[in-house]
């Protein structure tokens, strides 16, 4: 006897029915388990009172029917912790169970079939689908359901269940794809190109203008964006093509540049010497 486990009392505040209704099945368990469900009508009652706690041999003893037999205890027990229901009440709290966002699919499911056994449907199954489907919170399977039309309610409970075993499979992997980006962004170092004006890696093969001609200074290898070169006035006398630097500095001169403007000068002081 001693390895069987013993029902714990029955609790009387909070939702009274289904207090009761937990505390009889494990009672018919217990009974069952232990072949005293053949016992006399007395010793099953004696075991009920031994069992139900302090508060039920209260509520016991303020019992006014007949009392004689283990069927009638528990009647006048049921009639007192599951009192008439409000049937249109019941309904109205199973259809207006949602599930709520990040709740689990079991316990809302679960929810769903405990309000279920008040609201005395002439078909059980079909009143939870349908509560299953319209108040979940995942729209996209509700969507397909809906589309599929008449699915049964084990295809409906194995198709959310997947569902959210999915989701928190590809929610589970977004971390590792985060860390991984961040990794990357670290390992690339970007820089600011002055020859292109933009950014990227620091590599000049990777600069877009590399080998373009500048639409500025016609040379190579920097866009006309980011061109430093400046047209040279008023230069006082020729300077030789090869005595400037090929380089990008900030002040660049240029061939082309400083031999019209020297032509120009000469041209204008031969032209004060004959008048």
């Amino acid at each position: 006897m001693s390895s069987f486990n013993i029902p714990d009392k029955l609790i009387t505040t909070g939702n009274l029915a289904e207090n009761w209704r937990i505390f009889q099945q494990s009672l018919n368990i217990y009974l069952l388990a232990t072949g005293l469900d053949k016992a006399e009508e007395e010793w099953k009652i004696a075991i009920l009172l031994n069992l139900i706690g302090e508060e039920g041999i209260k509520i016991y003893n303020n019992f006014s029917g007949s009392k004689t037999t283990y069927k009638e205890v528990i009647q006048l027990f049921h009639e007192y912790c599951e009192p008439k229901k409000n049937i249109l009440h019941s309904r109205f709290l199973f259809f207006h169970r949602d599930q709520e966002i990040d709740e689990p699919f079991d316990e809302y499911m679960n929810d769903i079939i405990k309000l279920a056994k008040d609201c005395q449907f002439k078909c059980n199954d079909e009143a939870i689908r349908d509560r299953l489907v319209l108040g979940t919170s995942d729209k996209e399977t509700q969507q397909k359901l809906v589309i599929d039309g008449d699915v049964t309610l084990e295809a409906v409970t194995t198709r959310l269940r997947m569902a959210e075993i999915s989701r928190k499979q590809v929610a589970a992997l977004r971390p590792i794809e985060q860390h991984n980006i961040v990794v990357n962004e670290i390992t690339t170092k970007l820089i600011n190109c002055k020859w292109c004006g933009k950014k990227h890696e620091a590599n000049i093969k990777l600069c877009p203008a590399r080998g373009k001609t500048c639409m500025k200074c016609s040379r190579k290898n920097h866009f006309a964006s980011v061109c430093k070169s400046r047209q040279v006035k008023n230069v006082q006398q020729e300077t030789p093509c090869n005595s400037l630097e090929n380089n990008e500095e900030d002040n660049e001169y240029y061939c082309n540049n400083i031999q019209k403007t020297v032509s120009f000068n000469q041209h204008l002081e031969r032209m004060h010497a004959y008048y």
